[in-house]
C-alpha cells in the first residue's frame, strides 16, 4: 500500500525560497547590464498600463480585505503608479553625478535583488510603487504579501511581471513568495543573496526587516501627533485634519491619530470641527469607543478601514450619516492611555495642551506608548513653532 506524506508549507515555502532568490540573482544580473533609458523606459510602460487597472484592483481590495473606500484607493493605486513614475522620470538614478563637493563624485549603480514587505491597508499601491522604482533603478523585486489581502497582492505583482517582461526587462524581474511563512519570510530577508530590504508595514515585521542582517528601509506605524498653535487657522487645520482622518477611513499610517490643541482656542476647534461633521464624542461615547477600539488595551482589528458610522454603532452609540471622524477626548496623558495609539480608522484622539511644551511632551508619551512613528503634523501661524515642534 502506498502511503503519501503531506509536505510541510514551511518546507515549500522554504523551497521557493530559494528558487526566487536564485531566479532573481540571475534577473538582477542581466537587468544591470540595461542603461538608464531603457530602464525608465519600461517603468512608463508599465506605469501607464497600470494606471488604467486603478479602479479593478481597488475593487479588488476593498472585496478582499473588507476595509477602505474605493474611491481613494484608486488615488493611492494611481500615486503607485503613474506618480511614482512622474516624481522620478527626469532625475538621474544611476551612473556618476557630482556631489555636494569638487572632490566628491557619487557613483551609482543598482542593488540588485530587493526584497519587498507588503502590507494590507494598501497592498496593490505599495507593489507597484515598489516595483517601478525597482524597474527604473534595474533592480530585480521579490515581494512577500501580508496574508489578509494575499490574494489580490499576488495578482497585482504576477500582472506586473508580465508587463514589465513584455516592455523588455528581463524574466523573473518582479516575484512573489505565494505561501510566506513566517520562517521562509525570516530566511528571504536575510539570504546572503537579498541586497537591500524594503518593509511596508507594522512594527514586528519593520523590525524583523532591520534585524535581519542585509540593508533595510522600514516604515512601520506612523501614530501622528498634530498640534494646533493658538496662532492658527483653525479652519483649515480642522477641514485637513478631518480630510487626513477620513482618507480611506484612515487607514494610512500618516493620518492624523491625536489632535493636541492649545486650549485657548479648543472650544473653538472643537465646534468648527462638529459643524464639519466630526462628531465630538461626550465622556460616556469615549469610554465606549475606548472600549470598542481597544479592548484589554490592545487594537480590535475590526474597526481598521471602517466608517465611523460602523465603528460607532458597534460601539453602541449614534453619530450622523455624514460623520467623517468620531473625536475622543483624553482627560489624563499617560502611557496607559490606548486612545493615544495609532488607530487606522477615522477616530481621532484630542487633547488640550497649555503650550509647546505640553504638546512636545504629549507627542513623546505617545511615541513612547507605540513606538517612534513616522509623521507628525503643526497648524500654526508662527514658522519658529513649527521648527521646535519638528
Amino acid at each position: 500500500m502506498n502511503m503519501l506524506t503531506q509536505i510541510d508549507p514551511d518546507l515549500l515555502a522554504l523551497q521557493q525560497v530559494r528558487d526566487l532568490l536564485c531566479k532573481a540573482q540571475t534577473a538582477a544580473q542581466e537587468f544591470a547590464k540595461l542603461d538608464e533609458a531603457t530602464a525608465k523606459s519600461i517603468a512608463k510602460t508599465v506605469s501607464e498600463k497600470l494606471s488604467k487597472e486603478a479602479q479593478a484592483y481597488a475593487e479588488l481590495e476593498l472585496a478582499e480585505g473588507g476595509f477602505g473606500k474605493v474611491a481613494d484607493k484608486v488615488y493611492k493605486n494611481l500615486a503607485g503608479s503613474q506618480g511614482t513614475y512622474a516624481t522620478w522620470k527626469d532625475k538621474k538614478l544611476g551612473g556618476i553625478r557630482k556631489g555636494g563637493s569638487d572632490k566628491i563624485m557619487e557613483i551609482a549603480r543598482p542593488a540588485g535583488v530587493i526584497v519587498g514587505l507588503s502590507n494590507s491597508t494598501s497592498p496593490v499601491a505599495t507593489v507597484w510603487f515598489k516595483s517601478i522604482i525597482s524597474l527604473m533603478t534595474r533592480n530585480c523585486i521579490i515581494f512577500s504579501p501580508h496574508p489578509a489581502l494575499k490574494e489580490c497582492t499576488i495578482k497585482a505583482a504576477n500582472e506586473l511581471a508580465a508587463l514589465a517582461e513584455a516592455a523588455g526587462a528581463p524574466k523573473h524581474c518582479v516575484q512573489m513568495l505565494e505561501q510566506p511563512t513566517i520562517d521562509a519570510v525570516n530566511k528571504l530577508m536575510s539570504s546572503d543573496m537579498c541586497d537591500l530590504i524594503l518593509a511596508t508595514g507594522g512594527g514586528p515585521m519593520v523590525r524583523a526587516a532591520y534585524s535581519s542582517g542585509n540593508p533595510a528601509l522600514g516604515v512601520g506605524p506612523g501614530n501622528a501627533p498634530v498640534y494646533v498653535d493658538a496662532s492658527a487657522d483653525l479652519e483649515l487645520a480642522a477641514e485637513r485634519i478631518l480630510e487626513g482622518k477620513n482618507f480611506d477611513y484612515g487607514t494610512p499610517c500618516s493620518a492624523p491619530s491625536v489632535i493636541l490643541c492649545h486650549r485657548s482656542v479648543s472650544d473653538k476647534l472643537k465646534q468648527i470641527i462638529a459643524a464639519r461633521d466630526g462628531h465630538i464624542c461626550t465622556s460616556q461615547e469615549t469610554q465606549k469607543l475606548r472600549d470598542h477600539v481597544f479592548p484589554k488595551g490592545r487594537l480590535n482589528v475590526a474597526v481598521v478601514g471602517k466608517s465611523s458610522n460602523a465603528i460607532a454603532s458597534a460601539a453602541k452609540f449614534s453619530v450622523k450619516d455624514s460623520c467623517r471622524a468620531l473625536v475622543a477626548e483624553v482627560d489624563k496623558v499617560c502611557i496607559k492611555e490606548p486612545l493615544l495609539k495609532e488607530k487606522l480608522s477615522p477616530v481621532l484622539g484630542f487633547v488640550e495642551v497649555d503650550c509647546i511644551d505640553d504638546a512636545i511632551g504629549t507627542a513623546q508619551v505617545m511615541l513612547q506608548l507605540a513606538g517612534a512613528g513616522h509623521t507628525s503634523g503643526i497648524y500654526s501661524a508662527d514658522p519658529e513653532q513649527a521648527v521646535i515642534f519638528a
